[in-house]
C-alpha cells in the first residue's frame, strides 16, 4: 500500500513489514526503538461518519476534517486493535505523533455533538466559542477572544484525550508491561500552558498518562 503502517496488522493498510527487522538491527547495536505512531490521522479507508469536523473562522461554516473523531467509540476500538498488533513486536516504546491533539476549532464531529448535548444540555455551536473575532485580509485570525464556553469545551476535549490515552496505554501494557509511552507536545505546554490548552487541548493531566514527552 502507498499509505499505512510498517508492521503486520489487519487494522490498517501495510506499506511494508519492516519493524521486526529494524528492531532486531537496532537492538544488536544497543539502540532502543520507539514506534512513532499516528492516532487521528489513521483514516485509511474509513467512513466519513467517523471523521471529525472543524469550523472555518473565515468561511463561517463547518467542514469535514480528515482526522478521526476520538469521541466515537468505534474509532477508539480500532485504534486499540492496531496498537495491540504493534505491541506484539519487541519494541521498547511507542511515541504518539503530534496528531494526538484537538485544535481550537476542531472537535465538532457527529459523535462529539451528540455527547456534548447529552452532557451539557445544549447544542455544540462554534460561534459560542469566541466573544470577539477579527480576521486579516487573507482570512487568518488577527485577534480572537475566547469565551467562557470555549474553555469548558477545551477542558472537555482534554478529558477525552486523557480517556483515549488511558485506553491505549492500558491495552498495550497487557501485552507488554515494560513498554514505554511518550507523547509529542508543543513547547507551549511547558511555558504557556493556557495556550497549550487552547490550541491543542493539552495539559499536565494528559502528560501524566505518559512516561515521557518529546
Amino acid at each position: 500500500s502507498e499509505v499505512g503502517v510498517y508492521f503486520k496488522t489487519t487494522h490498517s493498510p501495510v506499506i511494508d513489514d519492516l519493524l521486526g527487522n529494524v528492531t532486531k538491527i537496532a537492538h544488536k547495536h544497543g539502540i532502543k526503538i520507539f514506534a512513532w505512531m499516528t492516532t487521528r490521522h489513521a483514516t485509511y479507508g474509513v467512513e466519513e461518519d467517523v471523521l471529525d469536523s472543524s469550523y472555518s473562522l473565515s468561511d463561517q461554516e463547518y467542514k469535514t476534517l480528515p482526522k478521526l473523531d476520538l469521541f466515537d467509540e468505534k474509532v477508539v476500538w480500532e485504534l486499540q486493535q492496531l496498537y495491540l498488533d504493534l505491541a506484539e513486536y519487541p519494541i521498547d516504546g511507542i511515541l504518539l505523533q503530534d496528531d494526538f491533539v484537538m485544535r481550537h476549532m476542531e472537535g465538532f464531529g457527529t459523535e462529539a455533538r451528540v455527547q456534548y448535548l447529552s452532557e451539557f444540555d445544549k447544542d455544540l455551536e462554534a460561534k459560542n466559542m469566541y466573544s470577539e473575532l477579527e480576521l486579516k485580509d487573507n482570512g487568518r485570525v488577527k485577534r480572537i477572544v475566547y469565551s467562557e464556553e470555549f474553555w469548558r469545551f477545551q477542558n472537555w476535549k482534554n478529558t477525552r484525550l486523557i480517556v483515549v490515552a488511558d485506553a491505549l496505554v492500558k491495552i498495550v501494557k497487557k501485552v507488554n508491561p515494560q513498554l514505554k509511552f511518550a507523547l509529542n507536545v508543543g513547547y507551549e505546554l511547558l511555558n504557556k500552558p493556557k495556550n497549550a490548552l487552547a490550541w491543542y487541548a493539552h495539559d499536565d493531566r494528559l502528560v501524566r498518562k505518559f512516561d515521557s514527552v518529546a
